[in-house]
């Protein structure tokens, strides 16, 4: 396994442990009671913080990616989040599209519809929700927006604080997508089941209440069908400095923010940039 993934790999399993110790510790929790307790708690920007919409509060959320001179690719994303009921369970659905500026080439990506549980609240001392998606094939494969078959993907989001000052988040995730059309050489079709698997971590700096400094870290092993019809495999490694800044409009909360993604892939490094925006309002 390499090094990267197995550094993050340590980091998710210590911070499922904390739930164990969290429980026997007041300490911990009382860390979510302090000031800063009302400070941003939003998704961080590639990873996935383990905190559900609370309830009669939806969340609006756009992005943009610039991958770098090598993909000449921009994706933007629209997210919804919104409670069922109550905050343990979460619904949402993220539709993205894409611009490559190398073929003038753009459209709508396959869209996603999501489940969240919030198996442990943060009053216990760490926070735990798994993720259950299915992934629709509503991209148009030919164009690489899609996958042309529906797909299914998994993440588990596991949240810790460890001072007034300082959060850290970790995601574990897997997805598949059986029988993806390909061809050989020859021209003949085949079909190959793809997938992928995800690791992640994120440490946020509360600067104060309004104002977030953020380091991520995400580490991505996929296959994709190769000119010979057969499976390949390739590693991505992203390191993201960003920050991110709340304003409070009586009931709307408005989050801006910004990150430098650089990108190790191939023994390839690029840097892109990333833009995020959310609206945060009761209804």
């Amino acid at each position: 396994m390499n090094r990267y993934l197995q550094v993050t790999l340590m980091t998710i399993l210590q911070s499922t442990f904390f739930v164990s110790s969290a429980a026997q510790s007041d300490a911990k929790v009382e860390q979510w009671d302090k000031a800063y307790s009302m400070s941003i708690q939003d998704n961080s920007f590639l990873v996935e913080e383990a905190f559900n919409q609370e309830e009669n509060v939806v969340q609006h959320i756009s992005t943009i990616r610039y991958l770098g001179p090598r993909e000449k690719q921009i994706d933007f994303s629209f997210t919804q989040e919104w409670p069922l009921w109550s905050s343990k369970h979460q619904f949402s659905y993220e539709i993205p599209y894409s611009a490559q500026s190398s073929s003038d080439e753009r459209g709508i990506g396959d869209i996603a519809i999501n489940y969240r549980y919030q198996l442990s609240e943060k009053e216990s001392g760490v926070a735990i929700a798994p993720r259950l998606s299915m992934i629709l094939p509503t991209g148009d494969q030919e164009r690489e927006f899609g996958m042309g078959v529906v797909g299914f993907e998994t993440n588990i989001a596991v949240s810790r604080r460890f001072s007034e000052e300082f959060i850290a988040h970790a995601n574990a995730g897997t997805s598949i997508f059986p029988e993806v059309k390909g061809a050989t050489p020859k021209g003949e079709e085949v079909k190959r089941p793809l997938s992928s698997y995800t690791l992640g971590a994120s440490a946020i700096w509360l600067t104060n209440p309004n104002y977030n400094l953020m380091l991520e870290y995400v580490a991505e092993i996929s296959s994709a069908i190769d000119p010979d019809g057969n499976l390949s495999f390739s590693t991505d490694h992203v390191v993201s400095p960003g920050i991110r800044a709340a304003i409070n409009l009586e009931s709307l909360q408005i989050v801006p923010g910004f990150a430098v993604p650089i990108r190790f892939a191939d023994g390839d490094t690029e840097v892109g940039a990333f833009a995020y925006l959310s609206f945060e309002h009761p209804f």
